[in-house]
Order: C-alpha cells, then structure tokens, then sequence
C-alpha cells in the first residue's frame, strides 16, 4: 500500500474512507458491530473482533446476513513509507469460492490502492448477480424441490416464475414482473452438502439487460426479497431440524 501503516488503518475503518473505495458505512470501533453496504442491495453484517491499532484488525461477517460467518484479518507491516498489507478471509467452504474470494480481494485491494494514490472514489457501481447461501443446519429436511409455486408466492408476492431446468440438486428459473415488459431474469437454486452442513445455494441475473434507469431498483428491490426469504429459510429449517 503507498500510504504508511496509519493512514492505511484509516482506509480500513473510517466510515467516509471506505465509502470510496469498499462500501458504505458508518466506520469500525472495537467491540462493534457494522454494515457494509454496497449500493446495488448487497451487504455484509458483522462485528469487530479484533482491534490492535495499527497493526491488526479482526472483522466477523455473514453476507447479506445469511449463511456462512466469515472472519477477515488485516495485518498491516511499515514498510519505509509503505505498508504491507495482508488479508486472511477464512470463509470458503470449497476451492472454488476460495478462487472466487481471492479474485474478490485483490480487486478491492486493488481499489484500494487507487484510492489512496489518485484520491478519487474507486467504488464499483453495482454487481450483475444477486448471489447468497443460507445455511440450513448439519442436516436438513428441505429439498431442492421444496422451492415450487408455493415458495416462490410465498416470498416473492405478485411474481410469474417458471420451472425452467431441472438438474441433480438444482432448479433453474424464469422470473418475470409485470413492471418488466418482454425483460425476464434467472435464478437459479441447489441444495448442496458442503462442508459443515448444508446450504441452499442461489443466483439471481439479468439486470444487465435492463435499461439503465430501471437496472439498480430492480435489483435492489430483488436483493430485499432475497434477504428475507433466505432469512426465513434458516429460521423455517432451524424449526424443522428441531422438531
């Protein structure tokens, strides 16, 4: 980083700073809790866990508030003028999320740098998929066909799906909207064994081909159902596995 281990903590827990190169927030303290959010509906909640100014600093986190918790460590090292910056990301339950995470990281990282080198925002717009995992406990009752017309009326009220693809695990999706003319999206959603546990795992694309005007509303508006109808699957699954 061209910036001295100081000035890099700032960029990692000041709440204006952050906004300008990773997401909106009100900035870190000890022993808080935080959001992350990135503008297109997207967010991860969490907590600091760690806090040793400006050496190191511990974060917690679920994405979109489902799912897996993740723990990220930064640890900054001078160097002259410079700070050595490392992330430890210990969330990936397989090595392609892991190859995902890394491909992640150094794209923000790389905003990062940036932001500090050119002094302007660096914060990407959006991301063309909604992408989250809920987890459904060490073992589960709910089945990939479970997600039929009824889940779908269920959660997303006033919405025309259609069963598009059917594989081992995995449904596949046509989602349309009256608001959306001729315009359809698609998601997808498996159930998988990972390890520790099982996760209903989903995708949700297509607001590329929106027109602009209409492209971060809708897929806000999507992200909000997404995060309460994965919310009440870990809550409807955390009852079923009890009883």
């Amino acid at each position: 980083m061209p910036a001295g281990p100081d000035e890099v903590w700032k960029y990692l827990t000041d709440g204006t700073l952050l906004s300008q190169w990773f997401a909106d927030t009100e900035g870190l303290q000890p022993d808080a809790d935080f959001v992350f959010a990135f503008g297109d509906g997207d967010f991860f909640s969490g907590r600091v866990i760690e806090w040793h100014e400006p050496t190191s600093l511990g974060l917690s986190w679920k994405f979109m508030g489902v799912g897996q918790t993740s723990r990220i460590d930064y640890s900054l090292q001078a160097l002259g003028g410079s700070t050595f910056l490392t992330v430890r990301d210990h969330g990936a339950l397989t090595p392609d999320e892991a190859g995902g995470l890394d491909e992640g990281w150094d794209d923000f990282l790389g905003r990062l740098i940036r932001r500090i080198e050119t002094g302007q925002s660096t914060r990407y717009r959006w991301s063309e998929t909604i992408g989250a995992s809920a987890f459904l406990g060490n073992t589960t009752a709910i089945d990939v066909d479970d997600f039929d017309d009824k889940w779908w009326q269920t959660n997303f009220p006033g919405i025309q799906v259609t069963l598009e693809t059917v594989q081992p695990n995995a449904r596949q999706f046509i989602v349309r909207d009256d608001g959306w003319g001729e315009l359809v999206t698609t998601a997808k959603i498996s159930v998988r064994h990972l390890p520790g546990g099982v996760y209903a795992v989903m995708s949700h694309e297509g607001w590329v081909n929106f027109p602009e005007v209409q492209q971060l509303a809708e897929r806000r508006r999507f992200a909000r159902l997404w995060e309460r109808a994965l919310q009440k699957l870990e809550q409807d699954s955390r009852r079923v596995n009890a009883a």
